[in-house]
């Protein structure tokens, strides 16, 4: 053996435990990760349960809102709107769409919804946001009032053109050095307006409300039986509650009883 072959071992050795001890980095920093991301993802869910519950009005419903999401596809900004509904006993009463505007100041910006059944906005919430601190961040209700000027507005008040920051010619206030942010979040209420208003149905024997709500599950539209009555204003074709078609062509005739909105996907979201 050459006197260099215990030198070459030695640093064969070397670099396998520089790899040994890497690859043990790496495997406990993606359990650090995972294990990160999951107390995150968790922490999200209940700051969005609770904006959701503070938005509403106590005893207007009685189900879980989250747990039978639906997603309109698209939705505003070309992605998937989250839209928990809200009822009691077999009337819906309200809908919360969960938006993102990519159009903040310093990026996305997301926000809690709700509309009643006559296309007001109940409230606003904001969930998640990037802001500048002490100025696009009094878009936070824990933070300033501005929040709560959109409650009581709906698609057609102010019309399209008043639905702006007041520096942008519209008719909502504009936080101070902030009107990219306030615009962003004024857009983005209305655009949730826009394509709830696109779930409305005509009224059925089930519900006093503006929305069709059938008291079963529809089949063979990619939904199982018995799902929940939100799930079933979903874009299936040729089914109405007493089982009879319906013509499409003419939605406002005796027939009509199903979604008006065909353009747009719904989907379950499966808790």
């Amino acid at each position: 053996m050459s006197q260099s072959d215990p030198a070459r071992s030695t640093r064969r050795r070397a670099i396998a435990s520089i790899a040994l001890i890497g690859l043990v980095a790496a495997t406990l920093l993606a359990g650090v990760d995972r294990l990160t991301q999951g107390r995150i993802a968790a922490e999200r869910e209940r700051h969005a349960q609770a904006a959701l519950l503070a938005l509403l009005p106590l005893n207007s419903f009685d189900n879980l809102p989250r747990q039978e999401a639906i997603s309109i596809e698209p939705g505003p900004y070309g992605l998937p709107l989250l839209v928990y509904p809200a009822r009691l006993g077999n009337e819906l009463t309200a809908l919360i769409a969960d938006v993102t505007t990519p159009a903040g100041y310093s990026g996305d910006i997301r926000l809690l919804v709700a509309v009643d059944p006559a296309g007001v906005v109940i409230g606003v919430s904001v969930l998640e946001h990037r802001e500048t601190p002490g100025l696009g961040d009094l878009i936070e209700r824990r933070k300033s009032d501005w929040i709560e000027q959109f409650s009581g507005r709906s698609l057609d008040d102010p019309p399209n053109e008043g639905w702006a920051a007041s520096r942008r010619g519209g008719e909502f206030d504009t936080l101070t050095s902030a009107t990219l942010t306030s615009q962003a979040v004024v857009r983005a209420v209305r655009d949730s307006l826009e394509a709830l208003s696109e779930l409305d149905h005509p009224p059925s024997p089930h519900s006093r409300s503006g929305w069709y709500l059938p008291d079963h599950g529809l089949t063979g539209c990619g939904m199982r039986q018995g799902a929940s009555p939100e799930l079933s204003i979903a874009h299936c074709a040729g089914t109405k509650p007493e089982g009879l078609p319906y013509d499409r062509t003419n939605p406002a005739g005796p027939q009509a009883t199903a979604p008006a909105v065909f353009a747009r996907a719904v989907h379950p979201i499966r808790p």
